[in-house]
């Protein structure tokens, strides 16, 4: 099952657990990853974990910034749109890091996947 390494600073602060569905990211009470962080917007972004279209057995996961102030940002880029995350990616929100730790698709690293145009 894939998970997210979250660390702050340098420092390792936990493991999160991604099972199919969306997790909400941000400052608000109610997000399922709430970030005490004033870089941080109230709903920042959401990450969403869902069965793979292609691979029977994998999870896709997408991140898509949900109009911070601040941005998400994935190994050192800006989100514009929604990114599939792979394993070994790091995420920054705020002065937050995740990193994906995805063994399933471990291995698929050296491996190229051929997608068709229209899925």
């Amino acid at each position: 099952m894939p998970k997210l390494i979250h660390s702050r600073d340098g420092r390792f602060l936990g493991e999160i657990d991604l099972q199919p569905g969306a997790l909400s990211i941000g400052r608000a009470a109610d997000c399922d990853i709430r970030l005490d962080d004033d870089t941080v917007s109230t709903r920042h972004a959401r990450i969403t974990t869902r069965p793979s279209a292609y691979m029977e057995g994998l999870l896709d996961l997408l991140i898509e910034d949900l109009g911070s102030s601040n941005g998400t940002f994935v190994n050192h880029k800006r989100l514009s749109k929604r990114h599939m995350l792979k394993h070994n990616e790091t995420v920054r929100i705020g002065s937050h890091e995740f990193t994906l730790i995805d063994e399933g698709t471990r291995a698929l690293e050296t491996t190229t996947i051929i997608l068709p145009e229209n899925p």
